[in-house]
């Protein structure tokens, strides 16, 4: 599969302070804690989450596709799902479907770059820039980028919204974001969602899948810069950090029979909700 370059309207920090590698760490966690699906519930909703150690919070990501490995397209649907709320916070309720830049998909403080251009909320079984899609089902070009009014929007970056983050005083240019904001929501020592998406299972043959994060990039940040044209404020990215991601398995189980699911959806009915 081709890789895509991440163009991000961003300044690379060569200063001493930011020379110094971290790790960034990706992985996959279904939300509600349910990894198979059934003909009683199909639907397996999941977060893309990263965490960055060593110093630092998350600037930009990019995952060169999210694949469910020899699982080919007509076996199931992709979509995105709800992740933030409009003010900025995470979206919290039971898993909704949405598309809407800056609420489904990409996370809010990194939907910069989806602003841009929708592709970077993800391509869902379709070919886009340099990305080519494969007979798989998966979500390509997905990618986030700590910058502009995604940034600013994130709480605690700029509560009396005048245009900069409230930790750094004017005339200054460039400075730290609050400690709690940076764990909160830029993934500083925390896993925090980026990208919240769902399969709708409609083969229901039995079958592992192998949910897998390709092409996974980024950079870490522990300042935030206006740009030189003073419109712009965004992550100072590190140059250099260490990557790793974590796949994940997921069952799919043929229908039970007819006592048994009876059995079954009483023991759930209590248990999962789900927002169409």
């Amino acid at each position: 599969m081709s890789k895509r370059s991440v163009v991000v309207v961003g300044v690379l920090c060569c200063a001493p302070a930011c020379l110094r590698g971290a790790n960034i760490e990706y992985r996959l966690v279904e939300t509600t804690g349910q990894t198979t699906a059934s003909a009683l519930d199909p639907i397996l909703d999941f977060a893309v989450q990263g965490r960055v150690t060593g110093g630092g919070g998350l600037a930009s990501w990019y995952l060169d596709s999210i694949r469910l490995v020899g699982d080919a397209e007509p076996r199931a649907t992709l979509g995105r799902d709800r992740i933030s709320n409009a003010d900025g916070t995470y979206y919290t309720g039971a898993p909704a479907a949405s598309s809407v830049v800056g609420q489904g998909g990409v996370a809010s403080q990194y939907s910069f770059l989806a602003t841009v251009s929708a592709s970077f909320n993800g391509l869902i079984n379709t070919s886009g820039g340099t990305f080519t899609n494969t007979p798989d089902n998966e979500i390509g070009s997905v990618s986030g980028y700590a910058g502009g009014g995604g940034l600013l929007l994130t709480p605690g970056v700029d509560p009396n919204m005048d245009g900069r983050p409230d930790s750094i005083v004017a005339p200054a240019t460039s400075g730290s974001l609050p400690a709690v904001v940076m764990q909160t929501y830029f993934a500083q020592d925390e896993f925090v969602d980026l990208y919240r998406f769902r399969v709708a299972f409609t083969d229901l043959a039995a079958r592992s899948v192998l949910i897998r994060l390709n092409g996974a990039r980024g950079r870490s940040f522990t300042q935030v810069s206006l740009g030189t044209d003073g419109s712009l404020w965004g992550a100072l990215q590190n140059s250099a950090d260490a990557i790793s991601t974590l796949d994940l398995t997921v069952q799919v189980v043929p229908a039970p029979g007819v006592g048994a699911g009876l059995a079954l959806a009483g023991l759930g009915a209590g248990r999962r909700r789900r927002a169409r």
